[in-house]
Formats: structure tokens, C-alpha cells, sequence
């Protein structure tokens, strides 16, 4: 994302070893010249060299080999990539976009968020292995209803990836079926209000509208399912059952299965999982750990309290330790009061998510002055170019 910091930019750029980074001279994402230390390949050069020359040439591909690093919040103060197998993401887009019904050329995509995202990797890869037509809305026309609405109508984009608080906001200004695409909707990124999902699905009337959970370090997504009115009678917004080739478990403390209806850890196993985290053993170990249920296989231990309903759809029911969703963006506090403690006038610094007001949840940073006085501006501009 060239609105990043350079310095975190510069960071992601020496964890993963990149060799090279393409970039368009307009986005302003690495400094004319190169400058991180990565040879940098300008797109409208390469653009206008390739010309319309047919390229494209068969491949061989490992499936063990890293399809992509994508880098979430760490809760030591510094971002953890999360190294993604050709195999898993393979398994992900060819089951998801079966679920889905997401194929056929020329079909119409919406992408709402930043590329660069996990949530928007749904919509960028399926697209693009199915034939479709990938439409990349402007970073700045996705927070205003009105262009939204006027560009999924003229388009006539068929399907759109959301986060529930981000299509909240839009659909409040402009109304839901304005902001909704021709065929169907997906849900994902956070928990849902069930009394806004059930008047999403009464205004979506003949279009589809889904579910869909998972963690980076499974590949984008795990577990989905079509909502519908019937489904939504109990009050609850299921996050499904899991896709091909993925097995999810909902285990207590000692590794037990937990039975229908009772709260434990969900943990994922199968074709979905993540190769781990770059350059980062031990905390691969720690996540990452060995399956009691199928002898030489992983399972990745989510941090996500869910449970089991009677006809075996999974339920998210909170997380285990202090990491957050805000907006779609996982984040750890942790990273956060990281950067405030390194602040010269913070001695102490915590960091909590609020919602005072229902559905807008935010990170709330308290310090403790080193020096007497806190300017607030100044700490909010240093955090900004973090």
C-alpha cells in the first residue's frame, strides 16, 4: 500500500527478501530511483514495452512453493508475514468460488478495499482465475455512498466483498439496495450485527448473500455460508462449515472436542493452511501446531472463541487473547502500545478497543506523560506515520 510509511514499506521489503517491486510512478508507492534497496520495475515502462505482444507462456509450479507473503499485525510491535502456498490458495479459489457460484467470463467484480488486504483477496483472485472482470474502485470514492452506488449501478457489477461496518456506513446514507451488487454479497472481515444482517437479506430479495470467516494464515478463508431469513431465526449470524479439503475444530484447553452448542478455541486443518510466518520459527511452532486427530498434519490455533450449532454450522462467539478487528483490519493492541511507548514523551502507554457508540468500534491509546505534559495532536501525527 504506497500510503503506508516508508519506513514500514522499507521493513516488509527486507523480511520477505523481495528481489524486485513493480510500482506505478502515479501511486508514489517507492521513491523515483529505487531508494529501498530493491530494484523497482515501473509499471507504465513495462506497460508500453510489452505492448500488446502475447506473452503468456505455461508455467510449472510448485504447490509447496510461496504464492504470497501478507502482513498482519504482531503483537511485539513489528508486522508478521504470513508465507501462502500455491496449494492452499489453489484449494481456496477452486472451492470458494464453487460455494460462491463466483465464475464465468466476463462476470463483474467489485473491489472495495485496498488491494494489498486479505479480505480483498477474494475478490482479486477468484476474478482473475475464473475469467472475470476485476473492477479496483478509487481509494477515496469507497467511504462515499453516492459514488458507490453510482459506480456498481453503471458497471453493473455483480458481485462485492464487504465488511459489515464499511457497507453499514454506506448503505446507512444511500439504503441497502443501492449499495448492493446485481447477484450477490459476502460478508467477511468481522461479526455482524444479526438485526442488520436480517434487513440486509430482506433487501437483498433475489440475490444471494453469504458469510465468509477465516484467518490470513488459512488462506484467506475457511468456513462460509449463504444466509437467508430462515437461517437468521435464531438471532445468531453463522460463519458456516468449512470449505473443501478443511477441517475445523472447536477445542477446549486440553485439546478436546467441545460438544454442539458449547464454547471453545477453533482451530483449522487441511489443504488451507499457511507454509507459516517468515522467518519466524518459534512463533510458527507456537501457532502452527501438530494435529491429535490426524497423525503428521498441522492445525493453526485461531485465537477465535466459536461453537458448533445442532445442524454443525460454526459460530464465532469472541477471541481468546486481546487481538481486535477494527473496520475489517485484524489488529494486536499490542503493536499499537509498541509504538506509542516508543514515543520519547510516553513512559507508559495501554491500548484498548471501545464501541461507546453500537457498530463503531475504535482503538483508544491512554499514556502517562515522561515529562509532565502530553500534546495529543502531536502523539495522533506521530502514530499517523507509523
Amino acid at each position: 500500500d504506497g500510503r503506508l510509511p516508508g519506513e514500514r514499506i522499507a521493513f516488509m521489503l527486507a523480511d520477505s527478501q523481495a528481489r524486485v517491486v513493480v510500482a506505478d510512478r502515479d501511486a508514489g508507492m517507492v521513491p523515483a530511483g529505487g531508494s529501498m534497496g530493491v530494484p523497482v520495475v515501473w509499471f507504465d515502462d513495462a506497460q508500453e514495452a510489452v505492448g500488446s505482444a502475447d506473452i503468456a507462456q505455461p508455467v510449472e509450479v510448485d504447490p509447496a512453493g510461496v504464492a504470497y507473503v501478507i502482513y498482519t499485525s504482531g503483537s511485539t510491535g513489528a508486522p508478521k508475514g504470513v508465507a501462502v502456498t500455491h496449494g492452499s490458495l489453489a484449494n481456496y479459489v477452486g472451492s470458494v468460488s464453487d460455494r460462491l457460484g463466483w465464475s464465468g467470463t466476463g462476470t463483474r467484480y467489485g473491489l472495495l478495499q485496498p488491494q494489498v488486504t486479505d479480505l480483498g483477496n477474494t475478490v482479486v483472485f477468484i476474478s482473475l482465475a475464473t475469467g472475470g472482470v476485476l473492477h479496483v474502485l478509487d481509494p477515496e470514492a469507497v467511504t462515499d455512498p453516492e459514488a458507490v452506488a453510482g459506480y456498481l449501478a453503471e458497471h453493473r457489477i455483480d458481485h462485492v466483498k464487504a465488511v459489515p461496518s464499511h457497507l453499514a456506513a454506506l448503505t446507512a446514507a444511500a439504503g441497502m439496495e443501492r449499495i448492493l451488487p446485481a447477484r450477490s454479497l459476502v460478508l467477511g472481515g468481522e461479526a455482524a450485527a444479526p438485526g442488520w444482517v436480517a434487513d440486509l437479506v430482506a433487501a437483498a430479495g433475489d440475490r444471494r448473500v453469504f458469510n465468509h470467516y477465516g484467518p490470513t494464515e488459512a488462506t484467506i478463508g475457511i468456513a462460509t455460508t449463504e444466509l437467508s431469513a430462515q437461517v437468521l431465526e435464531s438471532g445468531v449470524v453463522p460463519v458456516g462449515t468449512p470449505i473443501a479439503n478443511t477441517r475445523l475444530y472447536v477445542l477446549d484447553e486440553a485439546l478436546n472436542p467441545v460438544p454442539a452448542g458449547v464454547v471453545g478455541e477453533l482451530y483449522a486443518a487441511g489443504a488451507s493452511l499457511a507454509r507459516g510466518y517468515v522467518g519466524r520459527p518459534g512463533l510458527t511452532g507456537e501457532r502452527f501446531v501438530a494435529c491429535p486427530f490426524v497423525p503428521g498434519e498441522r492445525m493453526y490455533r485461531t485465537g477465535d472463541l466459536a461453537r458448533w450449532t445442532a445442524d454443525g454450522q460454526v459460530v464465532f462467539a469472541g477471541r481468546a487473547d486481546e487481538q481486535v478487528k477494527i473496520r475489517g483490519f485484524r489488529v494486536e493492541p499490542g503493536e499499537v502500545e509498541a509504538a506509542l511507548l516508543a514515543h520519547p514523551e510516553v513512559a507508559q502507554a495501554v491500548v484498548v478497543a471501545r464501541e461507546d457508540v453500537p457498530g463503531d468500534k475504535r482503538l483508544v491509546g491512554y499514556v502517562v506523560s515522561a515529562n509532565g505534559g502530553i500534546d495529543s495532536g502531536a502523539i495522533r501525527d506521530y502514530l499517523a506515520g507509523q
